[in-house]
This record gives C-alpha cells, sequence and structure tokens, in this order.
C-alpha cells in the first residue's frame, strides 16, 4: 500500500523498502486521512476504494484536499477580518500562526498533520481525532462562533469582565468567550437587556434565589433557553446553539456544587 501511495508522486521516487520505520507510519498515517477523506467527500466506502484504482483514488484524495485547503484558507482570513478587538497572546499567536499552515501543508506525504501552533483553548475544543485540514476547518469553524459571541457585546463591556475573572487578560491563558457567556446567560435570566453585561451583587442573590429552587433539569432548560434567546438577538448565528452544549452542562454542575450565595459569586462574578 505505502509503495502505491509513494507512486502517486510525480516529483520524486520512495524505495519504501528502506524506508525508516517512523516515515512508514507517518506517510501511512497520511494515506489513511487521505482515503477517509475521499469516503467521506464522495460517499465511497472504504473497502471499494481498496479494491479500485488506487492511484486514482489517492489522485482524488490530494484534490479534494487541496481544494479544502483554499476554502479553509479563505475562512481564516475572514476570521483575522472579523476578530474581535481583544488582545490575548494566546488568541492572537494562534489566528496569526495558522497562516503557517497552508504554507507547510503536505498533502502527499502529510496529510494528516498540522504543521502551525494551537494554543488558544476554545470553549468546545476540535476532537482529537480530528487530523490536518479537517481539523483547522473546524479549529476555525468553532473560533469563529466565539467570535460572533464576543462581537456581539461593546469591547468595554468585555474588558471588565476579563479584568474580574483573571489577573492580566492580554497574558493569561483561558478562553474569552466563556465569562462572557456566563454573564449573558444571567442578564437574561435575570429578565434584564443584554446591551450591558453587568451583574451586582444583588444580581447575584437573586440567581441563587432562582436556581435554588430548581432540579439539575429545570437549570438545564433554562439555560438553555437564554442561549435560544442569545441566538434570537442575533448574538449568536442561527443554528450556533449546539457549540454551547457541553459548556451548558458544566455550568449547571457547577451551580448544583454551590451551597451559597458567595458560592454561586465564583461563577455569576459580580461587576
Amino acid at each position: 500500500m505505502l509503495k502505491k501511495q509513494a507512486g502517486t508522486v510525480n516529483y520524486i521516487a520512495i524505495d519504501t523498502s528502506i524506508m525508516p520505520l517512523e516515515t512508514s507510519k507517518e506517510l501511512l498515517s497520511s494515506l489513511v486521512y487521505t482515503l477517509s477523506v475521499v469516503e467521506s467527500e464522495d460517499g465511497i466506502p472504504i473497502g471499494s476504494i481498496l479494491l479500485g484504482d488506487f492511484y486514482a483514488v489517492t489522485k482524488r484524495g490530494h484534490e479534494i484536499l487541496d481544494q479544502k485547503k483554499d476554502e479553509v484558507y479563505e475562512e481564516w482570513k475572514n476570521l483575522c477580518e472579523h476578530a474581535p478587538k481583544i488582545e490575548n497572546k494566546y488568541y492572537s499567536s494562534t489566528i496569526e500562526d495558522i497562516e503557517t499552515f497552508f504554507d507547510e501543508y503536505d498533502v502527499k506525504y502529510a496529510a494528516h498533520q498540522i504543521p502551525c501552533r494551537i494554543d488558544y483553548p476554545l470553549l468546545a475544543p476540535v476532537s482529537s481525532e480530528s487530523r490536518g485540514v479537517s481539523f483547522i476547518e473546524e479549529y476555525i469553524r468553532r473560533i469563529q462562533i466565539e467570535s460572533r459571541l464576543l462581537k456581539g457585546f461593546e469591547r468595554d463591556e468585555i474588558l471588565k469582565i476579563l479584568k474580574c475573572v483573571t489577573t492580566d487578560y492580554k497574558k493569561d491563558f483561558f478562553n474569552l468567550c466563556e465569562p462572557v457567556l456566563i454573564c449573558a446567560i444571567a442578564r437574561v435570566i435575570l429578565g434584564y437587556s443584554i446591551e450591558s453585561l453587568s451583574i451586582s451583587k444583588e444580581d447575584v442573590e437573586k440567581l441563587y434565589d432562582f436556581f435554588k429552587e430548581k432540579t439539575r433539569g429545570e437549570a438545564l432548560t433554562a439555560i438553555s433557553n437564554s442561549i435560544d434567546k442569545l441566538q434570537e438577538e442575533e448574538v449568536l448565528g442561527e443554528n450556533q446553539s449546539w457549540y454551547f452544549t457541553e459548556e451548558i452542562k458544566s455550568l449547571v454542575a457547577r451551580i448544583a456544587a454551590t451551597e451559597n450565595v458567595e458560592g454561586l459569586a465564583k461563577i455569576f462574578i459580580p461587576h
């Protein structure tokens, strides 16, 4: 199989019989990923792929990956143009370094690899099983959802929150979106306008009274409805609520674990 893969490349010839084991593993991983892309994009079962014209299939895989790389590059440019004006070295350096991916990505020999640094932590991480350009595509899709949320509020409002949750929001390693999302959820539950993100100590007391009467299921419904409200207000895009599913579950668990107003104030931070 590796000899067939090597044979699909016109630039150099590879003698796979003397290829180092580690190189063979990498080439095999690249091949497996390429075939999985053909299977996914063209709807061809992997068994049929292996029985067919191997050269044609791998060539088709390279074409798909090249096209996908170009499409994802355009999404990356769009992300750069519309990124929120909030300084954080991990956020900024990750977005900037993704450009390296498009220069270094090798669809023939290393299609499964991700040749760039991804340091910024997403609210909902991309699956560790995702590979190559598929990973970058999904990472950008997710960070665009977060960016839209952040751009839905005034920068000064966001900075007030960030200064309360971290000692140095410009240098610290954390997700920018989470504290903003939590404040927005609180505002919706309290029946307030989301033009502001402010939460007072009295608001935290009201939230405590609200949640202490709720079961976990009821709290989950209330918070999910808040996400839907943010979507209605176009702070989130259409059909983007799925992205916050795990965060909602985590938030419900953290709320359920609080024993008093002071504990809840560590989640819904007054500012």
